[in-house]
């Protein structure tokens, strides 16, 4: 049996706390317990990667860990190209739709 990995995080609130979870998938859950005993455990649980998840407060949009970043290949792949090119590539891309 392949064991899933779960990415979770716990966050201190004035109300209690959150637990983030991002699954394989990529989605993101959000669970909220009022006691760090209880997100400790619960984190503890989902970090495992159980086969079923318990149900969400929120599914939410979320990532974990490192922030995205931009790619700069985009911009790589134009150096040398004139702004010509560009212009008359742009132009051809209009024509054809027409």
């Amino acid at each position: 049996m392949t064991q899933l990995t779960f990415e979770v995080r716990a966050i201190a609130e004035s109300q209690g706390w959150t637990l983030r979870v991002k699954t394989p998938a990529g989605i993101g859950l959000e669970y909220r317990y009022s006691t760090e005993s209880q997100a400790r455990f619960m984190a503890a649980v989902l970090a495992l990667g159980p086969a079923k998840l318990p149900p969400a407060h929120k599914v939410i949009a979320i990532s974990i860990g490192k922030k995205r970043q931009r790619s700069a290949r985009c911009s790589a792949e134009l150096q040398g190209v004139t702004p010509e090119e560009i212009d008359g590539a742009l132009g051809m891309l209009s024509y054809e739709q027409l």
